[in-house]
């Protein structure tokens, strides 16, 4: 009631004054506060809960709180709840009531009471919370953690200690001490250079992470002790003059799984020491690294030796053997029967590839680096090992399914021994030649039944592509039309190739050509004269070409349609020919010599790229006219840029639309004259135009339907004056470009907006980007009723006249004006 209230407040001012005059007195006698607390009395979970009554609510508050999966604090990384109350309100009973509920304890896998001393101290606090969870785990992994404590050898409860991504540079002896540890997870510890000495006693140790520990120079003797051990990234042999472990350690490692990388074999002198490695016992290894790296006192016979005593076990799937310095590789590599992927980096003194091909389930092959290897043959797929008879029913490499070969610099020859009786790579799906500047000539890829991904890169010594490489004239005993070139092939690439001159594309109605291609690339071929027919490629969808100095002229024989140019084919058929008849994208640029492009001139016969929807044209300063782009029905996007010696357009028909025609951009032709009508379509959404400076004359009018309208630099009479409809257009309306919202002009010289400007009354952000000699009345802005966003950079007459503390109440209306970043809104 409001007499209570008034009671209370009675009291408060009465305390209040008497607590002044105490203060007062405190002064004039010049007493010192004092604070002193005693020691907090430290507190047990034991409660007897038969003694406790009135409290179920607050114990239900707090349960619903810890259980209840859709509160709050889900997100958290440690959920926190706080018990806050005065001193002796039964805070601490409270919490010992609910650690002794059922839930609770069914609930939560380990539960711990710690008293919070007074005063505070946290290291003992945490010390106290390791030690009552066993320390079953300890993750200081992503820690700045530069330094460990040897207080963590106390911690012998431990079986889970994760360091991983610290700064550790070392660890200290003392977890030598933690016997029950099981994990220890160093990964990506780039700074440690040092483990224990006496991790051997880790006797219950599973699982050493120790990948990317870079700085990591040799592992402790010792470490074959750890005769449990599951898991060893790395195992790094130490030199002679090292205290490292020795390969013989690994012997007693008979229960590793997973992959292990052997680093530094290079250091063995004795081939009898790999042998005591005994990795022909380790079946639970699925993955094996044989890193030579620099060789030590061993030399090169040595070093064949000890890989040929480092034969895994069958069951292993994956082996790479990286800084070979052996001439051979060992007898035992073809004989991996469940062998999926292998890897053969750097191994620079062999000169000959084994007999891979036998390799029954190898799925993944990945040759690079072997700087000796000059000739690929029939032995390595398989054939005439040994000089035995032809086995029929052999397969070569019957699984295969991903091919690579990179970094082989003297490699010359490549034979593929293809005929009916053989069947070779029948699975492969991915091929990649790459970096192999004396290969000469490219064998019979197009009979690789499954190919999908070929990518021919920096082949440098090829000059031609003949008709074989398609698989054509390879044996006399099948005939061109029974031949099905690259028959699955989805992705071409071919990129770098210095002295390609010539592709032989053999394009004719008696063979099928790359049926099922989808995308090609020709990427920096700077000597390849013609591009070949690919318009007879009825699968593709994506053309892109680039950086082809040589081509001059693209027309008939790119198409596909010389038969029909010079008059060989006088057949003739009601149904056009369809040329390019799936190709949805196509993009050429940087062709420095390109100077002619003509489209086929016999329009009743054919078909040209009928789905074609994104057309590019960029860097091609020597194109003198664009063809009748208007054939292009199914256009949607147009990019034509730095074409700058481009005149004409040509335009047959000034009548032609291009029906679904919405994004246009027309960039630094610096020799064009006049925008065809086809490209200015009733359909255009977004016209970009940028320095096209003797755009002169009548121009086709700016279509209705734009949305977003571009300008830079000098566009010849768009600066000064705007194609906007009149009444004579047949697309006039009395509400004029209803659509267009965005208007930008950039770098303009000029020193007045556009003539016609008035005359788009919908735009709703207008942007005036560094035109230093733009300058208007604001009065001029008066039709634009619906502007949103006036944005103004690097104008500077514009801000003179414009800028902070001028009069803005006629455009007081537009929600957002921004002048070089400084925003000014309504207020």
């Amino acid at each position: 009631s409001v007499i209570i209230h008034y009671d209370i407040g009675q009291r408060i001012k009465e305390i209040r004054q008497r607590l002044d005059v105490v203060a007062h007195d405190k002064d004039q006698h010049k007493l010192i506060v004092m604070n002193h607390e005693e020691p907090r009395h430290l507190t047990s979970s034991h409660v007897n809960v038969s003694e406790i009554c009135g409290r179920d609510h607050d114990k239900a508050i707090v349960m619903n709180m810890l259980l209840d999966e859709n509160n709050s604090h889900q997100d958290m990384p440690v959920q926190v709840i706080a018990i806050i109350g005065t001193g002796g309100f039964g805070k601490t009973t409270l919490a010992k009531l609910v650690l002794k509920e059922e839930k609770v304890i069914t609930t939560f896998e380990k539960k711990m009471w710690v008293c919070v001393s007074k005063p505070f101290d946290l290291v003992r606090v945490a010390r106290e919370i390791i030690e009552q969870a066993g320390e079953k785990a300890l993750d200081l992994g992503g820690s700045e953690i530069e330094e460990l404590s040897n207080e963590v050898g106390k911690l012998l409860h431990l079986r889970y200690l994760n360091l991983c991504g610290t700064n550790l540079s070392e660890l200290p002896e003392a977890i030598s001490l933690l016997y029950n540890l099981q994990t220890l997870e160093l990964a990506s510890c780039k700074r440690i250079c040092k483990l224990p000495d006496g991790i051997g006693n880790l006797a219950n140790l599973r699982h050493l992470g120790i990948k990317g520990t870079v700085a990591l120079g040799c592992l402790p003797r010792g470490i074959g002790k750890l005769c449990f051990l599951r898991t060893l990234s790395k195992f790094i042999v130490g030199d002679v003059t090292s205290k490292g472990c020795k390969m013989g350690e690994l012997k007693f490692l008979n229960f590793l799984q997973g992959n292990l990388e052997v680093d530094g074999l290079g250091q063995l002198t004795n081939m009898n020491e790999a042998a005591d490695a005994e990795l022909r016992k380790k079946k639970n290894l699925s993955g094996l690294t044989l890193h030579f790296s620099d060789l030590g006192e061993g030399d090169a016979v040595t070093m064949e030796g000890v890989l040929e005593n480092l034969q895994p076990h069958e069951n292993l799937e994956m082996l790479k053997i990286k800084e070979y310095p052996g001439t051979k590789f060992p007898s035992w590599i073809t004989s991996g029967s469940n062998l999926v992927t292998l890897k053969l980096y750097k191994c620079e003194k062999c000169e000959r590839l084994p007999a891979l091909g036998k390799l029954a389930s190898l799925e993944k092959l990945n040759v690079g680096g072997m700087s000796s290897m000059k000739h690929i043959g029939h032995e390595f797929f398989g054939y005439n090992v040994g000089g035995g008879r032809f086995d029929p029913e052999f397969v070569s490499f019957p699984k295969l399914k991903a091919l690579v070969f990179r970094h082989m610099v003297e490699w010359e020859e490549w034979d593929f021994p293809f005929s009916k009786e053989m069947r070779i790579m029948p699975q492969l799906l991915e091929l990649t030649l790459k970096d192999c500047p004396k290969l000469r000539e490219l064998p019979a890829l197009g009979r690789l039944e499954s190919l999908e991904h070929l990518v021919i890169d920096n082949l440098k010594a090829v000059k031609q592509i003949r008709s074989e490489f398609c698989g054509l004239g390879i044996d006399s005993s099948s005939c061109a039309a029974e031949v099905i070139s690259f028959p699955k092939l989805k992705k071409l690439q071919l990129r770098n190739m210095d002295d390609w001159e010539e592709w032989e594309f053999p394009v004719s109605k008696d063979t099928q050509m790359m049926p099922c291609l989808l995308k090609l690339r020709l990427f920096t071929c700077p000597v390849l004269r013609a591009l070949p027919g690919f318009g007879k490629l009825k699968s593709l969808e994506s053309l892109k070409i680039r950086e082809l100095h040589s081509v001059k002229h693209i027309g008939a024989e790119f198409l596909g349609t010389s038969h029909l140019e010079n008059g060989s084919d006088c057949t003739k058929s009601a149904e056009k020919e369809l040329i390019f008849p799936r190709l949805r994208k196509l993009e050429i640029n940087d062709m420095e010599h390109f100077e002619v492009w003509n489209l086929h001139s016999q329009k009743d016969r054919v078909v040209i790229m009928p789905r074609l929807s994104d057309f590019r044209l960029w860097f091609c300063p020597k194109l003198r006219a664009l063809p009748d782009l208007s054939r292009l029905k199914s256009l949607e996007t147009l990019y034509l840029m730095s074409l700058t010696s481009m005149a004409d357009c040509e335009e047959r028909d000034g009548d032609i639309i291009m029906p679904l025609l919405h994004a246009v951009g027309i960039e630094d032709c610096c020799q064009l004259k006049v925008i065809p009508n086809y490209i200015f379509s009733h359909t255009l959404r977004e016209l970009d135009v940028s320095e096209c400076p003797e755009l002169r004359g009548i121009q086709p009018c700016l279509p209705p339907l734009l949305e977003k309208l571009f300008f830079s630099r000098d566009v010849g009479i768009f600066s000064n004056s705007l194609p906007v409809c009149n009444k004579e257009c047949p697309h006039s309306n009395t509400d004029t470009y209803p659509n267009l919202k965005s208007v930008s002009i950039w770098l303009s010289l000029h020193s007045s907006l556009p003539k016609g400007f008035n005359q788009l009354t919908s735009i709703q952000s207008l942007e005036l980007f560094s035109c230093k000699n733009l300058d208007f009345d604001l009065e001029e802005l008066n039709h634009l009723t619906m502007l949103q966003h006036l944005y103004i950079e690097d104008c500077p007459v514009l801000k003179d006249r414009f800028g902070e503390g001028k009069d803005w109440s006629i455009l007081s209306r537009v929600p957002k004006i921004t002048i070089d970043h400084v925003k000014f809104t309504r207020n």
